[in-house]
């Protein structure tokens, strides 16, 4: 599996791992939000995504797994013992 990310620099060209193009035409659009950047970064083959796209989900990450944490476990039903 290839672990090199492929890295697109507006108006530079692309680099993924040791391999560096020079193209002064590269356009960097990203494929979540549709807008042009000034770099994006490749998540699948297809989709690239800029850095507010991927800030966003960085810290949607984070927020997820701080509530879960500070939730702590969960030991059975919310609303107490069912008495029968």
């Amino acid at each position: 599996m290839d672990h090199a990310f492929e890295v697109r620099v507006a108006g530079k060209g692309w680099i993924k791992g040791r391999e560096l193009v020079q193209d002064d035409r590269l356009i960097a659009r990203c494929s979540v939000c549709g807008n042009d950047a000034d770099l994006v970064v490749a998540m699948t083959p297809e989709v690239f995504a800029c850095r507010s796209c991927l800030r966003a989900r960085l810290d949607a990450a984070s927020v997820a797994t701080y509530r879960f944490t500070e939730s702590g476990p969960h030991t059975g039903l919310p609303w107490g013992k069912i008495a029968g």
